[in-house]
């Protein structure tokens, strides 16, 4: 998952990355894996599955992460990043 840096972040999206970026330290020191973190670029190609997300301990931070639409590329929440941007779009 990738912040586009041409991208200024609002407020809610600020507190929601910061949120999972903690829940990552924290599992990690705890000796979880969380699958993206492994192999970060990978994660930014369109032709990842998006199951691979199954079973992450920060899923669900990373889904309220996600429902901000910060992400524009990628995979992210077991989903391709421009399907959660296109659906928040088409809703406002």
């Amino acid at each position: 998952m990738r912040v586009s840096r041409s991208v200024n972040l609002t407020r809610e999206q600020v507190r929601a990355q910061l949120r999972l970026f903690t829940a990552i330290s924290a599992v990690q020191q705890d000796g979880l894996v969380v699958p993206c973190t492994d192999d970060p670029p990978s994660w930014d190609k369109e032709s990842m599955n998006p199951a691979a997300c199954n079973g992450c301990p920060v899923f669900k931070l990373c889904t309220v992460y996600a429902a901000t639409g910060a992400v524009r590329h990628g995979i992210i929440a077991g989903h391709h990043a421009y399907e959660l941007t296109c659906h928040k779009e088409t809703a406002a």
